[in-house]
């Protein structure tokens, strides 16, 4: 296998490309393709517009960022590592899992989860409801009232066994989404994209190698990595608390130009509030779930522009033929 990464320099996005280093290393595979990136992968920057200009709105709105690495691969096959958080983003029992597994001791902190685990359904979903993540100043009140619900009902649905709960975020619509949009950037790079995480074989290997792993899983992130590569990484990959943030290589200078200028139409204002997005997007720390929003009113602009220069273009001729 050739390792293929994204690498950003700045010093921001160093941790990531230290655990890349480290990974790589430990697996002695010398032939390494690198992708330095500074500020083409902005929200709207070069490789964004012209994934929009042939494809149109693709979600989620990072899909765009893995063209660089589908254009690496073109001729071949593209192995990513899309879908592993679903295992458990959407399992009620994700952070007591270890204790289930009895790999680590109970703690005073582990009764808030397993409340809110246990809670039945309307009470749970009281509780979600109450989330800081699911304010979303940038809608129309009717808008973010059905949004949080639509959040709500997801989360508050989620089975309480491992098993179930993975088949079950398989099947979303969201992720079924999201596949088909890489695989249209894929093809037009010339690559074929393998998801193993999006595989049902897949899916029933690894809540079936124990007793227990159909209904609690094999523990936490690091204890369920574990299991099933441990014999080929080393300890400290199993165990990594630090994420990188991406939000500086989305909002560059280019989204905060576009946000002063945009013309504020190509949304629907029956459930987008123009101005409150516009303070969104030049905040200090904008909302990635903003995202698409911004990609569909620059594409706006973009056919607004196009349109007026054909009309311009067409102006002369039309006077001639007069």
């Amino acid at each position: 296998p050739i390792p293929v990464t994204l690498r950003f320099p700045r010093e921001s996005h160093d941790r990531e490309g230290d655990y890349q280093e480290q990974i790589v290393s430990h697996l002695k595979l010398d032939d390494w393709v690198r992708i330095d990136v500074l500020d083409e992968l902005e929200l709207i920057g070069p490789v964004a517009r012209r994934t929009l200009r042939r494809h149109g709105l693709l979600f989620p709105f990072a899909s765009f960022t893995m063209v660089p690495l589908f254009e690496a691969a073109g001729g071949g096959k593209l192995m990513i590592g899309m879908g592993q958080s679903d295992f458990f983003n959407y399992w009620r029992l994700a952070k007591l899992s270890d204790v289930l597994l009895r790999k680590r001791r109970p703690n005073r902190g582990d009764l808030k989860p397993l409340t809110n685990a246990l809670l039945p359904r309307p009470l749970r979903s009281a509780m979600i409801a109450r989330q800081p993540l699911l304010h979303m100043p940038w809608l129309r009140p009717e808008a973010a009232r059905e949004g949080r619900h639509a959040m709500v009902s997801r989360i508050a649905a989620a089975p309480l066994r491992f098993d179930h709960a993975v088949m079950a975020e398989r099947k979303h619509r969201c992720h079924l989404g999201s596949l088909r949009c890489l695989e249209a950037t894929a093809t037009v790079a010339g690559a074929e994209m393998v998801v193993p995480y999006y595989d049902a074989a897949f899916h029933v290997a690894v809540t079936r190698t124990s007793r227990t792993s159909s209904w609690a899983g094999h523990g936490g992130r690091g204890s369920a990595l574990r299991a099933q590569v441990g014999h080929l990484l080393p300890d400290h990959a199993f165990g990594r608390s630090d994420s990188t943030n991406f939000r500086g290589v989305f909002w560059g200078h280019r989204a905060r130009a576009f946000a002063e200028s945009w013309s504020g139409r190509g949304l629907d204002e029956e459930l987008v509030d123009p101005e409150a997005l516009r303070r969104e997007w030049l905040s200090d720390e904008p909302d990635l779930r903003t995202g698409m929003l911004m990609q569909l009113a620059w594409l706006a602009d973009e056919v607004s522009r196009e349109e007026q220069d054909e009309v311009a273009a067409a102006a002369p001729l039309a006077e001639q033929n007069a």
